[in-house]
């Protein structure tokens, strides 16, 4: 069987590109979306989400599309929420916006296998 080995790629310094995550690692979580102009919070009040990708953008998606379709066949979520970062979805709208802004993001950054949300009422 094989194994999965997955972390968080945080935006904290030092960062390594894609490429250079260890090889070990076949799950990437990228941390994190966030509410455009709200850098301390997860979503924006109308649901908004955006990615800042570490480095530059055309070379990070090429790097994530490498990756997805390598021999390592890593997969990559795209984390939304998590510690102090938790959210409600309060209204159709909001969730409407929310998933259109990780819908940008998926084409943004070259594609995803999934999200790692954390929200809570």
């Amino acid at each position: 069987a094989d194994n999965i080995c997955g972390g968080y790629y945080a935006d904290w310094n030092p960062i390594p590109t894609i490429e250079n995550i260890h090889p070990n690692y076949n799950v990437v979580n990228l941390f994190a979306a966030r509410g455009p102009e709200y850098p301390d919070r997860t979503a924006a009040p109308d649901g908004s989400l955006t990615f800042t990708p570490p480095y530059d953008a055309g070379d990070f998606r090429a790097d994530v599309i490498a990756e997805r379709s390598s021999d390592r066949k890593r997969s990559f979520a795209l984390s939304v929420g998590g510690t102090d970062w938790g959210f409600e979805i309060p209204d159709r709208a909001f969730s409407e916006r929310l998933l259109d802004s990780i819908k940008v993001i998926y084409e943004d950054v070259g594609g995803l296998d999934g999200l790692d949300w954390d929200i809570f009422k």
